[in-house]
């Protein structure tokens, strides 16, 4: 997975590859069913291993992605990034010991780029490295290590003693990810964390990477009054792998762009409906002016009475609620009879309030990109039809519960005063209806929440970027 003989990102980046490409592989790795499942099933060991190291106060760093076919690592190559090192940090949470938990910092990422972002032009010379894979210089890592980090429990913050992170190579299918987790210390030398793992992607995640398609077969799926076998779902989701490499050949029309696909989307600044430009698969809008009024509209194309379920995404967050999980995690816009169109101005609360949408200033802008990386500027669309059966009643355990959580819920926003504490209020997550939205520029807007259930394999799946970071090139 990992080309040894690359050039750039300097001697850290050679020295890792020779660590994880020159570690025993007789066993073929185990397969999970999901990143989500790998981490939740591996974090005990994981953790372990960052006891046995001595180490006390750990957060996780942004994982570095591959394609297969590029001979680099990307930091920036779409929201999967950021979605891998917050569910890892999950897992380290909910599988940690109740009695001895190893203290885990929250957000560690995000932070540490606020923390940057702040500094003056003096203030960060040399602290980076452009060939190193997480860009920073021997300086650049003590002062990461240097700053404290809040812990996910104890209204307290502590400094980093490791931080972890993990290298993710997609394969050229798009159907696996092989991720090999690490530990890096203030000085930026970097240890294997446990064997290499490999996770089953779902079609559902394309947008992750960045990538569309319009399932051809999907559709016939969520139509049947049974239950599909899991044949039957992984024959559908084939067909949605493939579909994609074809949008990547161009063979198949960008989804959004498509007169018979099932959502008419439309990208408007004040007001005004802006084209989309296709380019490689991919698809881009011009940079919206500061102050500009921004929404997106979206329109039901079915014809019959088939409700569809769509997650809209800004900057990797869902429009409803700022949710940061999997698409099929996700709350939904439900478009239907009745009510086939919704225009979006922002990120809905469920407490029938929405945070307004804001084009950023250039200066603003270049902060947020420190803050999100290559989540600024992006627009993900994903949509789902409705099952037409009834799955069997799940039965409750404990540990279902915590596998839920994994899933499912994110970390209060006000931090509990102990481990308990934070486990008992994620617990009251999966019953709650909502999650109310932080932020003062709201506006009243009432939604009905309604009971949808999404098939297993999304109609479509699309990704706009609005704002292009001057490291990344859109050709």
């Amino acid at each position: 997975m990992f080309d040894v003989a690359r050039k750039g990102r300097g001697l850290l980046a050679l020295t890792l590859f020779a660590a994880f490409t020159g570690r025993a592989t007789a066993d073929t790795p185990k397969t999970y069913s999901s990143p989500e499942d790998a981490f939740y099933q591996l974090a005990p060991r994981v953790i372990q291993r960052l006891r046995e190291a001595g180490h006390a106060n750990v957060g996780v760093l942004k994982f570095l992605v591959n394609r297969a076919g590029k001979a680099d690592f990307d930091d920036n190559a779409g929201p999967l990034n950021t979605v891998l090192a917050r569910r890892l940090e999950m897992a380290l949470i909910v599988k940690n010991d109740k009695n001895e938990p190893l203290d885990i910092l929250v957000n560690a990422s995000a932070i540490a780029a606020n923390n940057l972002g702040k500094l003056s032009a003096k203030q960060r010379e040399g602290l980076f490295d452009a060939d190193h894979p997480f860009r920073l210089s021997p300086r650049g890592f003590q002062f990461l290590f240097d700053a404290e980090y809040p812990l996910a429990w104890g209204n307290r913050s502590a400094k980093p003693s490791a931080m972890v992170s993990g290298f993710a190579g997609v394969s050229a299918d798009l159907r696996q990810l092989s991720i090999d987790l690490f530990t890096i210390n203030s000085s930026g030398k970097a240890t294997p964390l446990g064997e290499r793992l490999v996770a089953a992607m779902d079609p559902a995640r394309l947008s992750e990477i960045g990538e569309s398609f319009r399932s051809s077969s999907s559709g016939k799926l969520s139509q049947s009054k049974r239950a599909p076998t899991t044949n039957e779902v992984k024959t559908i989701q084939n067909d949605a792998f493939a579909d994609a490499e074809k949008v990547i050949r161009r063979e198949e029309p960008f989804p959004l762009q498509a007169a018979d696909g099932p959502l008419a989307f439309e990208l408007r600044y004040d007001g005004k409906v802006i084209p989309l430009e296709v380019r490689g698969g991919k698809a881009f809008a011009p940079e919206p002016s500061e102050g500009q009024k921004f929404s997106i509209h979206i329109r039901r194309r079915l014809a019959g009475p088939e409700r569809i379920g769509v997650v809209v995404k800004v900057n990797g967050e869902n429009t409803i609620a700022q949710q940061r999980l999997s698409d099929a995690k996700c709350r939904k816009w439900i478009l239907g009879p009745g009510h086939d169109e919704h225009e979006i101005f922002g990120y809905q609360s469920l407490d029938q309030t929405m945070k307004l949408f804001r084009v950023l200033s250039v200066e603003d802008s270049a902060k947020a990109e420190m803050k999100y990386g290559a989540d600024v500027g992006t627009i993900s669309v994903t949509v789902f039809a409705e099952k037409s059966w009834t799955e069997p009643p799940v039965i409750k355990t404990p540990e279902a519960d915590v596998r839920a959580i994994l899933e499912t819920v994110e970390l209060p926003e006000v931090t509990p005063s102990s481990y308990d504490a934070l486990m008992t209020r994620m617990r009251a997550k999966l019953l709650e209806k909502g999650v109310p939205v932080p932020g003062t520029e709201t506006v009243d807007s009432k939604v009905n929440v309604v009971p949808f259930a999404p098939a297993p394999v999304p109609l479509l799946t699309a990704t706009v970027v609005v704002y292009l970071p001057k490291n990344r090139s859109g050709k």
